[in-house]
């Protein structure tokens, strides 16, 4: 692409700005729950879980379409249009049962937005470019959900219904993407050859990897659903603490996004596995830490090999998947993701059935040996294919 210029990547890392806005209304729930004393607290928490099951269709579906049937822009305007509208509109509503329905819609918009932030930088950048504004996704994405959080949170402190107009600070993306994001053009650079593209279909390794991430998911969700039990049944802190272990999981992927460019520039194909094997580690000092601090190292540790998987993600995405493919791809891969983030309650507590052992810190186990596991196999794949290859090549 020849227009790299700052407009175009500040356009781009806009979108990834957008991608944790669902939990704008985390910090504000009990205040919502208050307005509304009439509903059950547990039917009051679907105004923050609801969207994740609608983001799941949305990322699937608009990754099939994405480029193929529909522009690019033309998806990121009507999506950035839905999460601004959807968003703000509890603001004006006064049923209940509307507010929920508009949080399915932006769960529609938001799902929408998922796929297309890693799809417009893979279009539109190349080589060293791409791998760092990939890193620097994910530090955005991350800032996104604390800024959100924060300014909700001042705004609650205000009206409750000031809340929801958190969600315009979306406009700024929307306008970055109006006139300064322009529409990918073809892809032009070398692409490994397979049936599966000539054909639009996804190879088989595409859909193994986003398995792969979406069990991740399920390896990262025990320290944050179970961290604030850990510490205060074993008197290690309060809630605040653990706020602020949780947060040293944002520190890490932070980190982690922003020297991904060298990382991946020094490690390559070997990115996935030391970032799992990172993420094992920290999991494994979640497990044994016996105090505040080693809890707060391994939360670090987590959310620093956890981070640097996704980009490394779509770096392989761009090499498996060509032209519209990567839109499917991070369709498939965001959809999944989600589905295991809902699906994670049930998890935890198949495994205290399962194991008879309901300690909040046992799930984190079969983290360490999950990450483990996926960081062996893909050490294993890699270097089959490079025995393989250079077989071949000698033959």
């Amino acid at each position: 692409m020849k227009k790299n210029h700052i407009t175009t990547v500040l356009a781009v890392l806009s979108i990834y700005f957008l991608l944790q806005g669902k939990t704008a209304v985390n910090p504000s729930l009990q205040n919502i729950a208050q307005s509304f004393s009439e509903i059950p607290f547990t039917t009051v928490l679907l105004i923050s879980t609801l969207p994740s099951i609608f983001v799941i269709p949305a990322t699937i579906i608009t990754g099939q379409i994405a480029g193929s049937k529909v522009k690019f822009k033309t998806l990121l305007i009507v999506a950035i249009s839905l999460f601004i509208v959807a968003g703000v509109a509890p603001y004006f509503l006064k049923n209940f049962t509307a507010i929920l329905v508009s949080r399915c819609v932006f769960g529609v918009g938001l799902g929408m937005v998922s796929p297309l932030a890693s799809t417009m930088v893979v279009r539109l950048f190349t080589g060293k470019q791409r791998a760092n504004l990939l890193g620097i996704g994910a530090v955005i994405m991350s800032a996104g959900g604390v800024l959100f959080q924060m300014v909700a949170g001042i705004l609650t402190t205000y009206n409750v219904r000031f809340t929801w107009l958190t969600y315009l600070l979306a406009v700024l993306t929307l306008i970055l993407v109006l006139f300064f994001l322009p529409e990918p053009e073809n892809i032009t650079e070398n692409l490994e050859e397979t049936n599966q593209k000539s054909s639009g279909r996804l190879p088989k390794s595409v859909f193994l990897i986003c398995i792969a991430f979406a069990f991740t998911m399920l390896f990262v969700y025990p320290l944050f659903l179970n961290t604030s039990t850990i510490i205060i049944s074993e008197n290690l802190g309060n809630a605040a603490s653990a706020g602020t272990v949780l947060s040293l999981y944002t520190i890490g992927g932070m980190v982690a996004g922003l020297i991904f460019g060298q990382v991946s520039k020094i490690l390559g194909k070997h990115v996935i596995p030391t970032a799992a094997v990172f993420a094992a580690m920290g999991s494994g000092i979640v497990f044994f830490g016996n105090s505040l601090l080693l809890l707060l190292v391994g939360s670090f540790f987590i959310g620093f090999g956890h981070t640097l998987i996704l980009p490394a993600i779509y770096i392989e995405f761009g090499l498996l998947a060509s032209g519209n493919g990567f839109a499917k791809a991070a369709g498939w891969l965001t959809g999944l993701a989600n589905i295991s983030a809902f699906v994670s309650g049930y998890y935890l507590k198949l495994i205290a059935e399962i194991s008879g052992n309901a300690s909040p810190r046992f799930p984190m186990i079969i983290s360490i040996f999950g990450f483990l596991i996926i960081a062996t196999i893909w050490w294993f794949v890699k270097l089959s294919n490079k025995s393989v290859k250079h077989n071949s090549e000698a033959a």
